[in-house]
């Protein structure tokens, strides 16, 4: 996951350095916008993982949910 969220980074910012836009559309909107928020996606991801393990281990070394 941490590997993704770095490709994902690195590709997010390419897009913003190199003004890339979508050759689909006609108007071509910059694409670095989309990518950023894939990326906050894959943090706020990770973030969650961690939380939830914190929260379980504390459990695990209490004994019991209070």
């Amino acid at each position: 996951m941490i590997v993704l969220t770095y490709k994902c980074g690195d590709h997010a910012y390419w897009a913003w350095a190199s003004g890339e836009g979508s050759s689909v559309s006609v108007w071509r909107p910059q694409l670095w916008p989309f990518k950023f928020a894939i990326m906050l996606g894959f943090i706020m991801l990770i973030l969650q993982g961690i939380v939830n393990f914190l929260k379980t281990l504390g459990v695990a070394v209490k004994g019991g949910r209070q």
